[in-house]
């Protein structure tokens, strides 16, 4: 059986929980959608460490098939499909301190990474959303300036930087939060956004992973 490797996050900021880490937790070695899932749980936090390296040393390390990446962020108004990764940390509320610097010194700063989203099939994806009631978006260009980001720009250039890493079918998922991860509900939705239940984000993952071409992949 085929291996995927899903990564997610940890709480940050007011929110008690993070939805990601939750369905991370519930999959970790679990048969999901014909794919054995091995899960990685990081901090919501720019690092000093490389997860683009920690998730392909992840995929070395199961003979994994590809890596499926989850983020929360509260404006989203479904399930996400990121398109571009940015060398650029551009987060003044989460991260001050290294807002304008780049997330890998070594490349050129400001360069857009673009995800090959070929073996996704993401408007199957869409469609298959949509016919069931489950949120969803058109794919972003912006992954936003905080963690999300930077583990994107670095699961796309490690081949590049570090030898031995061999290319993988790669995508970023953003979700918006679900009820248990909204301090104040009244607040949040008089804001204009929107929650989607774990459940509901653990279908749209297993649409994603069933329309994809993973089957071929390996």
């Amino acid at each position: 059986m085929k291996t995927v490797i899903l990564s997610a996050f940890k709480a940050f900021g007011d929110y008690p929980v993070n939805s990601t880490e939750v369905i991370a937790k519930q999959l970790n070695g679990e048969v999901f959608s014909g794919f054995k899932v091995r899960s990685a749980i990081f901090s919501a936090s720019i690092p000093q460490n490389d997860r683009g390296v920690i998730l392909r040393g992840l995929v070395g390390r199961f003979g994994a098939i590809a890596i499926v990446s989850m983020g929360m962020a509260s404006e989203k108004k479904g399930l996400c499909v990121e398109s571009v990764a940015t060398n650029r940390i551009y987060n003044e509320k989460y991260c001050p301190r290294l807002n304008g610097t780049p997330v890998d010194g070594h490349m050129r700063y400001g360069e857009l990474r673009e995800v090959d989203l070929l073996q996704w099939n993401i408007s199957a994806f869409q469609r298959a959303c949509r016919s069931e009631g489950i949120p969803v978006t058109e794919v972003s260009n912006d992954a936003g300036g905080f963690c999300c980001n930077h583990l994107m720009y670095q699961v796309l250039v490690a081949p590049i930087v570090w030898r031995g890493f061999r290319n993988v079918p790669f995508v970023f998922l953003h979700t918006p939060c679900s009820p248990e991860a909204v301090p104040d509900r009244d607040s949040f939705v008089r804001a204009g956004k929107i929650t989607m239940t774990t459940a509901q984000i653990t279908r749209g993952l297993e649409l994603l992973l069933k329309h994809s071409s993973l089957d071929s992949a390996g």
